[in-house]
Formats: C-alpha cells, sequence, structure tokens
C-alpha cells in the first residue's frame, strides 16, 4: 500500500479522482495526459478533483522510452519581440488542437540562458521547438539527442527547420530604396548572435 511520505495517509488513486469527478478513470487519464480530447468542463472538472485530492499522476512511457506528459516547450531568444508573440500565439493553438499544453521559455537573448532554461524542463517536456535559437549547433544537436527538436527562423543541419528568406527579403528592400533613388542606404542589425541576421545582412 503506498502511503503520503510521513502523513501515514493511502495515495489517492486515478479512482479516487474519477468518483470526485463523476467521470470514469479513463476519462480522467485522458484529461490528465491529453486534455484536448475532453471537454473543456470535464478537463477543468478532473484537475480540480486532482488538484483536492493531491493526486499525483506517473508519467506513462512511450514505445521510445520517453515520458507522455502531454507537454511541449517553446524556447524564444525574446519574448518582448512581436514576430516571437505571433509564433507563440500559433504554436500554443497547434499545440492545443494536438491535445498538448505549451510552455513558453523566455531567454533574453543569452545562449546560457537557453541551455539553463532547457535542462530544467527536457525531462519534463514531449518536444521543444527552438526559436532563433542563440547556443551552438553542436549544442543543439545535443538536445536533439534527448528529444524531438525543431528549429524556427535558424537551420541546423539534420534537423526540420522553419524559415524565411531573410536574404531575399533584405535584398528587395535594398532594391527598392535604390529604385526611389536612395544611394547611401543603412542596415540597422539585430543581435550579432542571431542567424537570421546573419542572413539578411550576407
Amino acid at each position: 500500500m503506498d502511503e503520503a511520505a510521513g502523513t501515514g495517509k493511502k495515495e489517492p488513486t486515478i479512482y479516487d479522482v474519477a468518483r470526485l469527478a463523476g467521470v470514469a478513470a479513463s476519462t480522467v487519464s485522458r484529461a490528465l495526459s491529453r486534455p484536448g480530447r475532453v471537454s473543456v468542463a470535464t478537463a477543468s472538472k478532473v484537475r480540480e478533483a486532482a488538484r483536492e485530492l493531491g493526486y499525483r499522476r506517473a508519467p506513462t512511457i512511450s514505445t521510445d522510452g520517453q515520458p507522455r506528459t502531454g507537454l511541449l516547450a517553446m524556447v524564444v531568444a525574446d519574448i518582448g519581440n512581436p514576430v516571437f508573440t505571433e509564433n507563440i500565439r500559433g504554436a500554443e493553438l497547434a499545440a492545443e488542437e494536438a491535445g498538448y499544453t505549451l510552455l513558453v521559455v523566455d531567454t533574453r537573448e543569452s545562449s546560457a540562458r537557453e541551455q539553463q532554461g532547457i535542462a530544467r524542463i527536457i525531462d519534463g517536456v514531449e518536444g521543444l521547438i527552438l526559436t532563433s535559437p542563440r547556443m551552438s549547433s553542436a549544442g543543439i544537436l545535443g538536445i536533439a539527442k534527448q528529444r524531438p527538436v525543431v528549429v524556427l527562423n535558424r537551420e541546423v543541419g539534420g534537423l526540420p527547420s522553419v524559415l524565411t528568406n531573410g536574404g531575399r527579403g533584405a535584398g528587395l528592400g535594398a532594391e527598392h530604396l535604390a529604385n526611389l533613388g536612395h544611394d547611401e542606404i543603412t542596415y540597422v542589425a539585430g543581435p550579432k548572435a542571431s542567424w537570421a541576421d546573419g542572413e539578411r545582412w550576407r
């Protein structure tokens, strides 16, 4: 018999949560692992029952040996950048439709913060979206050995990436200004560690 540490009380089970929430145990399992598969009202009722009982669900394990947590992480270089705000919203909507919850980590343009933040959360998520990551390609590939990774706004060999053609866009902008008669054009650069900025400058 499992007992809560130091209390002598029996640990609540999924059946206890189901009884309190007034649903089947299978519904509790879906609500906690894939909330998108049940109604919002049911998921809320199950979470409230779990909180009230102090129920903690042990993570299930997938066929590849990774924990099933229903969580994804989006690591963002600068959450204050309006471009990233739209990225976050789109990712959150897609994650919700797939039955996942999206966690967002703001690294404030620091590769050290990226590494620290990812190290803290990687055991609890099923995959990561790295948005304009500032760490080295080797570091990113190391993370991809532990969890599935998608990279936004940067190209890392061997990993799926979502890119815009920044070089082409910068070229079109310069061409337009030249056609307007401007012969001196100033390029306002982004952070030095930005891969996309390097592509635009090139």
